[in-house]
């Protein structure tokens, strides 16, 4: 994060008056509008195209174990997840479990900074980086985000994909916002139902 950003924000929770919270906001805002990606957040860093393989195996909610001991019975479910995300350590991936290729996936990050308990938030309405793969088979799974797992607590997170394939035609997914980052998503099941609080339009 940025030295300055910083004080701006010890700024804000000590200044008394509205005037120089404004101003405080203010200096804050054009931060956000005007610092290199690099420098505000690992949500908006640019990073290197990643490619895993079989690297992600799904688990059905009833079949998982809780590292307090044995869960609670669960009702076997009768969907797969088509589209997932999935994190390893700061990073997360879109993983396709669906039955073709993905033509084309690009991502962008989404969300807004927190400036106080009481301030609001700011949108991230810097330009947003962009990145993007071609050719995405099955049982792949390609990078879509990197998270700090200290700097983007002050963030509310998400991600927006662009997906094409033959069968779904050309599609935007966008995850519902995460402290922090997004941790792991059913985006799309094999039936065409959306993950819960996931948005699908098409393009």
């Amino acid at each position: 994060m940025l030295p300055e950003l910083s004080d701006a924000r010890e700024n804000l929770n000590a200044s008394p008056d509205k005037l120089g919270c404004e101003r405080v906001r203010g200096q804050i805002r054009n931060h956000l509008r005007i610092g290199s990606p690099q420098q505000l957040s690992g949500v908006t860093s640019m990073f290197e195209p990643k490619r895993l393989t079989s690297a992600f195996k799904w688990i059905a909610p009833e079949k998982r174990k809780s590292r307090f001991g044995p869960m609670p019975p669960r009702k076997a479910g009768t969907r797969s997840p088509w589209l997932w995300l999935a994190r390893l350590a700061d990073e997360l991936y879109l993983v396709n479990e669906s039955e073709e290729v993905l033509e084309r996936v690009s991502a962008s990050p989404i969300g807004w900074l927190r400036i106080g308990h009481e301030e609001g938030v700011t949108p991230l309405n810097q330009p947003t980086p962009c990145i993007g793969y071609h050719g995405v088979p099955k049982c792949a799974a390609v990078k879509v985000a990197e998270y700090d797992d200290f700097y983007d607590l002050d963030f509310d997170l998400g991600v927006s994909l662009v997906i094409q394939s033959q069968r779904m035609g050309c599609v935007e997914l966008q995850t519902p916002l995460s402290k922090g980052g997004v941790q792991e998503t059913v985006l799309l099941w094999d039936n065409g139902d959306t993950g819960p609080g996931v948005h699908m339009n098409p393009r």
